[in-house]
């Protein structure tokens, strides 16, 4: 079984001391607005939480990468989009891994983390029904 952009992305939150994302695809942007709606989802950005959002983010530089991650930040989760970017059931429902990872990277689990992956997962679930 080939490896799909989902599991890229969540190999990396699994792995915080493994490689960066590696290339691009036209999943990333879809992806990366859940990775960044969940680190500032508690109002707080923690060092892991940047990290991660940097190790995202890897042909920028960290002042550009922390740039994009701030401009993801003003726009919410649109779950419709990311789940059009993600079709497949099975990688949408490692979505829901890869948030669950990201909510807990810091060490804590609040809840608004708790309430945003409660919604993606009500969503993936009403699509695949």
């Amino acid at each position: 079984m080939s490896q799909t952009r989902v599991d890229a992305f969540l190999e990396v939150v699994r792995n915080p001391e493994g490689a960066p994302l590696d290339g691009a695809t036209d999943q990333d942007d879809a992806i990366r607005s859940l990775l960044v709606h969940l680190i500032y989802a508690d109002g707080d950005l923690a060092d892991e939480e940047l990290l991660l959002g940097l190790r995202m983010l890897p042909l920028l530089s960290p002042r550009e990468a922390a740039a994009r991650l701030r401009a993801i930040r003003g726009s919410p989760v649109d779950i419709a989009q990311l789940l059009a970017a993600v079709p497949d059931p099975e990688d949408r429902r490692k979505l829901i891994q890869f948030a669950q990872h990201v909510a807990t990277i810091d060490g804590e689990y609040a809840e608004a983390e708790h309430e945003a992956i409660v919604a993606l997962r009500r969503e993936v679930y009403r699509a695949s029904s």
